[in-house]
């Protein structure tokens, strides 16, 4: 019996083990991440404590996991995975817009709660990653306080759909935008201005999301591709697309007030803004 036991055969055994964990490997594909729902996007944090949401928070509580090479090595991968799975269960921040009202208000207090007293990220996971400093944990939980009392912001761009006449156009012209929702991820817009009965300029316009961002899209009819703008801003009424490639504009904003829109095309030093009103 003495001789099966032997630390030889114990260590042996033991490698052998080892070896076979390694063909029980863990999932790291991280599910699809939708930036409308994601809770930097839509709560818009300084860029500081974001930047820590996404190192000390992000990994086992979002879709954004990161696998370094030690979450390949049975059995630390399995006690990884565990925590992931079991972090994204109690508090996904890739799926915060989905959340009720009033289940955010509660995990939020739940954020304030662990971050007053340092208690996440887990030690293990310090030890690995490094961690903040009191005054970020600080700076983390006010932030987190704030949240809680803040209006979400939409990720959408509803309040742009009907039909618009500029307001602050030139003399004898009239000009005239209007948009229609195509899907939850497609918006189609049009504009056109009129000088008497003559149409002289046109522009048809998509806003759309084909990956994770969203995208303008402008052309004229003599052009034959759009030019595209990416996302640069967004809150709950106002939007920035940006194109540093293109000439002008580079830059387009819009933001809607009470019954109007508020616009502007700029690029260098130049900027033309517009107005609209409800029609």
């Amino acid at each position: 019996m003495k001789k099966y036991l032997s630390k030889r055969n114990i260590l042996l055994t033991l490698l052998l083990a080892f070896i076979a964990m390694q063909f029980f490997r863990i999932d790291t594909t991280n599910p699809p991440v939708e930036l409308e729902k994601d809770f930097i996007q839509l709560t818009q944090p300084p860029a500081e404590i974001a930047a820590n949401l996404k190192t000390m928070c992000y990994d086992c509580h979002s879709h954004e996991s990161r696998y370094p090479w030690y979450t390949n090595i049975a059995p630390f991968s399995w006690r990884i995975k565990s925590h992931i799975d079991n972090g994204r269960k109690h508090l996904n921040f890739s799926l915060w817009g989905d959340y009720p009202e009033k289940r955010a208000a509660h995990k939020l207090d739940e954020c304030v709660d662990m971050t007053t007293k340092h208690w996440m990220p887990t030690l293990d996971y310090k030890l690995m990653h490094g961690r903040m400093s009191d005054q970020e944990y600080k700076e983390m939980a006010t932030f987190f306080k704030s949240a809680k009392t803040s209006k979400v912001i939409s990720h959408n761009f509803d309040y742009l759909l009907g039909s618009w006449k500029r307001t602050d156009d030139e003399e004898g012209n009239q000009t005239y935008e209007s948009w229609r929702k195509d899907s939850d991820t497609k918006y189609i817009g049009q504009s056109y201005t009129l000088n008497g009965t003559d149409t002289i300029s046109q522009e048809y316009m998509t806003i759309s999301k084909p990956s994770e961002m969203w995208m303008l899209g402008v052309q004229i009819p003599s052009e034959p591709t759009e030019t595209m703008f990416s996302l640069k801003t967004m809150d709950a009424n106002s939007f920035e697309f940006e194109s540093q490639e293109n000439e002008f504009p580079n830059l387009i904003r819009y933001e809607a007030k009470e019954g109007r829109l508020d616009a502007a095309i700029s690029g260098g030093d130049m900027v033309i803004p517009f107005t609209f009103e409800k029609i």
